[in-house]
């Protein structure tokens, strides 16, 4: 399962993920740091990835067509403190396998 994070996404988090051997490519790393939403969803299209946010724009069904990509992970935050948001994205990824 290959994962494509956006500018939006911690780096508490790619550091975490990656220690866990989750593969990860940084919007930065694909030279998309300061790319639109469209841009950044097009590219985890073009690379079969799933996506993993902060952003919860990428949530519009009607601007993003969902269901033609591998996946979207939208990481909600609000309240939540650094070690929970690390926790709880780690949970998630370590729980989680691609059908």
């Amino acid at each position: 399962m290959k994962n494509f994070v956006d500018h939006s996404e911690n780096i508490d988090v790619i550091e975490a993920l990656r220690s866990l051997h989750i593969r990860i490519e940084t919007a930065l790393e694909a030279g998309l740091n300061s790319a639109e939403d469209t841009e950044i969803f097009t590219h985890s299209l073009k690379t079969s990835s799933i996506l993993l946010t902060f952003d919860k724009d990428f949530g519009n069904i009607i601007r993003f067509k969902i269901r033609e990509s591998h996946g979207i992970v939208i990481v909600y935050v609000e309240g939540m403190s650094r070690e929970e948001i690390l926790r709880r994205t780690i949970n998630f990824f370590q729980h989680t396998t691609a059908e």
